[in-house]
Parts: C-alpha cells; structure tokens; sequence
C-alpha cells in the first residue's frame, strides 16, 4: 500500500496478487484515502500483535518440551517395561496380551 503522487496530487493505491501478478489497485485520494491508509495501518499493527504473541507462545512451548522431554522419554521407559513384565507387547500401535 502507498501513495503515490500524480500531477501533484497524492493518490492511494494497494498492491494487489491477480493470477500470480502483483497489481495496483486505486483506492482513493483525500479523506477516504487518508481513512483507508489509517485503517491498514492498524491492521498490519494488529498482525504484527499478532504474530509477535504467536511466535512468544511458540517459545514458552518448546521451552517447556525441552524440560519434559527427558522426564517423558525416562517413564515411557519405565512403562514399556513394566508391561513387558507384566505379559504384555507391542503390536501395531497397541498394547496386547501374550498369550
């Protein structure tokens, strides 16, 4: 999105995708414009929010998998074995009974 100036006067135009080509498209000029240019920025403002939160959140999650990762591989260890004790094996996906 920019504006852009024509014969002296500033005009609002967007880019946008058509068929893989990227393409002008006018929006305006004077207020409308000024409003619709106020409007994108605050929802680029809105999204970069956004994707900041994700990306944050993203981070608390893998820090914490770091910490559970070696707690969870150690008592799938200690379950698989106490089935394996208790008669039991792994078969396609499930638990099943030795017969």
């Amino acid at each position: 999105m920019a504006w852009e100036l024509r014969r002296s006067s500033p005009y609002y135009y967007r880019s946008v995708r058509v068929n893989g080509r990227v393409v002008k498209q006018y929006v305006g000029k004077g207020m409308i414009a000024n409003e619709f240019a106020r409007l994108q920025a605050e929802k680029q403002q809105l999204l970069q929010a956004r994707r900041r939160s994700v990306r944050e959140f993203s981070e608390q999650l893998q820090h914490y998998e770091r910490i559970l990762k070696p707690f969870w591989s150690s008592s799938e260890a200690v379950f698989k074995r106490a089935f394996e004790a208790a008669g039991y094996h792994y078969h396609r996906g499930e638990w099943r009974r030795r017969r």
